[in-house]
């Protein structure tokens, strides 16, 4: 949302890479643009046009459990909001098949005629969403068009794709309805699903008491897949507590793992959560096959419990399939245009996966996130940011300034007129407390003049909303009942200052972490809380005053903290993009780690530590940044954009100071921004007991 929002992003969808040239800082990429044949530039979403067309079809992206129509848009959050048209079911679009795809397309009009007796397959050209859009927004006679775009750098972030449960015929999966896998989960449990949130078995829609999660299906040497996917273990504990908040029907839920995987800070403490409210019975197995049990449509599951040494039958009304991750379709074609290698699974591969996480086989094109093998967000982010850091290195010289539009800011003077919009924020605030009791009683409170609810505030469409609700009611302050202002506050400061509505007359109430999330076994208290929240977020709505932005001057120059591997990095990417760069290190020599004469090797490639920090370090003296050894920070104070640091600098010919006394000197650095990459210490088993 935030990238199709921002002015220097130019957002291309539905489209693809056809052909690559050039070096490094210069690229020329041909991208070939296939048509919607709905003209972004007219279509304002309304929706109109859906409810006339007569073509039903599966829903790619709630993985066929809900129809959507020949024209539709792919998700309520989708960037651009328009709305687009498969040819392959238009009616008006049929002429323009190729002849497999005509074969194809009568296959599936004989099977649709065969379950829904009120089909037509040759139905004529019906035309409906022309004669209902009154922005002539649909055009039928747009083709595929190619153009080219010069870049100085080439990131790749094309994800990766669910293995197909289908190729493991012991599960089940597109033979028994209620084998289900994550994914179809979680369109399950998300409020904009098909089912609202709820969770039930496609065979009759009836809420399960006996759930079985089966980790590793198509992983860790099934379906030809070594690997372990990474966030499979986790997101069946985050769904298992879901499922016992929203759904306390549920009697079961089971999970049968290979390996309980918990890695990173924080993961071990949630699964630790999962036991200790007793969400989930955990069974170290893998499943041998899943048999169906036609008397009630139930599934019996054979697994031997590896830690109980038996055998055991496990009764369930509904089995999910934690399926692995794959490369996506088109990874090689892609990597083979572009000219960079991939790996032996089909993911784009890394030219020195040792030392860095983002550089392809090619210099100039960079990849980050499940491109490269299954990676959890914070991962997929973080790699995001290297990338770009590292893209940056091409482009110096050709920054271009943001323009801020001029807009005439509207007339907010009067009393206090106050809109407040309730935010569903799917399962995570709708799945414990109850929007409509609140909106009601938001339109209560004195000096709201309008309150109502959307499935999600910061998507596109939300915004939209925030905005007409705005000018619908001449709105002069606006309180937003939704998650995190720490995160999202921005976006709507952001659309209300876009129209000239002062964008702190905006108040934000967090009714999803502080009540939600905290009192989920607790409604009514919940319920109530919320309340009390977004009547003193109208009363502080109220006393708002209209505030204007003023520029400060920034320092330009960063001071990275800690000179291992990670500060050497960070320092040298700043330094040569011509930031000024200080890199402080309290030892009297760089490389952390990596300079501790018992590190040897780097795992995959074996290269030699020594080695790897050579390299880096020589990048580093080439980037200009100023190093600083045997100094620590003594104090930092300011804030973001002027930070003023006080180092003291040891001399190293002091080995220790005289009583009293802290040898060194002082020197006062002023810095923009701080980076800290100081590591962290080796746990020290020493005098630990073995229990």
């Amino acid at each position: 949302m935030d990238a199709g929002r921002h002015p220097l992003i130019d957002v291309v969808t539905n489209a693809e890479v056809v052909g690559c040239e050039g070096t490094p800082g210069n690229f020329r990429v041909r991208v070939r643009k296939h048509p919607r044949y709905v003209r972004e530039d007219r279509c304002v979403a309304c929706g109109r046009c859906v409810d006339v067309c007569p073509v039903v079809g599966g829903n790619e992206f709630d993985v066929g459990l809900k129809a959507r129509k020949a024209i539709y848009r792919p998700f309520p959050q989708s960037v651009p909001a328009a709305y687009a048209i498969d040819p392959e079911a238009c009616l008006n679009l049929l002429g323009f098949l190729s002849e497999k795809q005509r074969r194809r397309l009568k296959r599936v009009q004989e099977v649709k005629a065969r379950r829904q007796q009120d089909y037509q397959p040759n139905m004529l050209v019906c035309g409906h969403c022309i004669s209902v859009c009154d922005v002539d927004a649909i055009d039928f006679d747009m083709r595929p068009e190619e153009f080219e775009v010069d870049v100085g750098a080439i990131l790749v972030a094309v994800g990766f794709q669910e293995f197909d449960a289908r190729k493991l015929g012991n599960y089940g999966y597109g033979r028994l309805p209620n084998v289900i896998t994550s994914l179809e989960l979680e369109r399950m449990l998300n409020a904009s699903g098909v089912t609202r949130g709820h969770v039930v078995r496609p065979s009759d829609h009836q809420t399960p008491r006996r759930i079985v999660f089966i980790q590793c299906v198509g992983a860790r040497g099934e379906g030809g897949r070594p690997y372990c996917s990474r966030f499979c273990c986790m997101n069946a504990v985050k769904d298992s507590m879901l499922i016992r908040q929203h759904d306390p029907e549920v009697e079961e839920i089971t999970i049968l793992f290979t390996d309980l995987r918990a890695f990173g800070k924080g993961f071990d403490d949630f699964v630790k959560r999962s036991y200790d409210e007793g969400s989930a019975c955990y069974v170290r197995g893998r499943p041998a096959k899943i048999e169906h049990v036609p008397e009630d449509d139930s599934l019996e599951i054979f697994v031997e419990d590896t830690l109980e040494h038996r055998q055991k039958r496990i009764p369930a009304d509904l089995v999910v399939l934690s399926v692995a991750a794959a490369p996506n379709d088109g990874a090689i074609k892609l990597a083979r245009i572009l000219g960079i290698e991939t790996d032996q699974y089909g993911f784009i591969a890394r030219q020195d996966p040792a030392i860095s996480a983002v550089e392809s086989t090619r210099e100039g094109i960079y990849v980050c996130g499940s491109a490269v093998g299954p990676q959890v967000i914070p991962d997929c982010v973080a790699q995001a940011s290297a990338a770009a850091a590292r893209a940056q290195l091409f482009l110096t010289g050709h920054r271009v300034e943001e323009k801020q539009a001029d807009v005439e800011p509207l007339d907010l003077s009067g009393p206090p007129r106050v809109g407040v919009m309730v935010c569903h924020c799917g399962i995570n605030i709708a799945g414990v407390l109850d929007i409509d009791d609140l909106v009601s009683y938001a339109a209560t409170i004195p000096d709201v003049v309008v309150a109502k609810s959307n499935l999600f505030s910061c998507s596109t469409t939300g915004q939209q909303e925030l905005v007409e609700l705005i000018r619908t009611h001449n709105l002069n302050r606006v309180v937003i009942a939704a998650c995190t202002p720490r995160t999202h506050e921005p976006i709507f400061r952001e659309t209300c200052a876009r129209i000239g509505f002062n964008p702190y007359l905006v108040e934000m109430v967090n009714i999803r972490d502080q009540c939600s999330w905290v009192h989920a076994h607790e409604r009514r208290a919940a319920q109530e809380k919320a309340r009390t929240l977004i009547r003193m977020g109208v009363a502080r709505a109220r006393h708002l005053e209209a505030l204007q932005e003023s520029e400060a001057p920034m320092t330009r120059g960063a001071l990275v903290i800690g000179g291992g591997i990670a500060g050497i990095q960070a320092a040298t990417d700043l330094a040569a993009q011509g930031f000024p760069v200080t890199l402080v290190e309290k030892e009297d020599r760089l490389g952390g780690r990596l300079a501790q004469p018992n590190l040897k090797y780097l795992y995959p490639n074996m290269r030699t530590a020594a080695e790897v920090l050579a390299d880096k370090l020589e990048r580093l003296k080439a980037s200009g940044a100023r190093v600083l050894l045997n100094t620590e920070v003594e104090d930092i104070s300011g804030f973001v954009g002027n930070f003023k640091v006080t180092l003291r600098r040891r001399r190293p010919e002091v080995a220790a100071p005289p009583a009293g006394e802290t040898p060194g000197e002082l020197e006062s650095l002023a810095v923009g921004a701080i980076i800290l990459a100081f590591g962290a210490a080796l746990h020290d088993p020493q005098g630990q007991s073995a229990a």
